[in-house]
């Protein structure tokens, strides 16, 4: 969508750190920054975009210092046109019948073998290491089960409001919403 590819093209470190201090500023009881898409190269490469993000350690650590957790969006299964990965035999599959697209292939060991040097880096603490807390997994759904309703919100069971059938776009859990009077 149109606010994706605006969001990948500003999202930067001084971006994320803008908005980490905003956050602390304001006394916001938020505990965790989430960096979404826009901090890699091509989906499927997963490597960094060092322009945009020239030290991301350095970044996860100052963030901790601040008291937040700090997860990166990756999307496991998705690649696009002129990713590296797509060069190599045997680590994609596809295309898929909905999107046209290759996927990674997590049968393949060396595919495996690729990916946990990537996890190993971005959640190692040692000094080669981006010391990350966790992942926002994205596109999921649909990749496990391509037959799937992953649109239909019903099915996806997102909250609601209480007074309607609209979503809920506050995201509180049903059980914390105050009763309606």
């Amino acid at each position: 969508s149109d606010d994706c590819a605006t969001i990948n093209a500003v999202l930067t470190q001084n971006m994320v750190m803008k908005a980490a201090r905003l956050i602390c500023d304001k006394g916001l009881n938020i505990g965790t920054i989430i960096i979404d898409a826009g901090w890699q190269d091509k989906y499927g490469d997963w490597n960094l975009i060092t322009r945009k993000f020239p030290d991301m350690r350095g970044l996860v650590d100052e963030l901790h210092r601040m008291g937040f957790k700090v997860m990166i969006w990756f999307a496991p299964f998705l690649t696009e046109p002129g990713a590296q990965i797509l060069e190599r035999p045997g680590f994609t599959f596809g295309p898929t019948l909905k999107h046209k697209e290759m996927l990674v292939n997590y049968a393949n060991p060396a595919v495996r073998d690729w990916i946990e040097e990537k996890l190993t880096k971005w959640f190692s603490s040692d000094s080669l290491g981006w010391d990350i807390d966790g992942l926002k997994l994205d596109f999921m759904q649909e990749k496990n089960y391509p037959g799937s309703h992953s649109i239909d919100p019903e099915w996806r069971g997102e909250e609601r409001d209480r007074k309607s059938t609209r979503l809920n776009s506050s995201h509180i859990p049903l059980s914390r919403m105050p009763s309606s009077a």
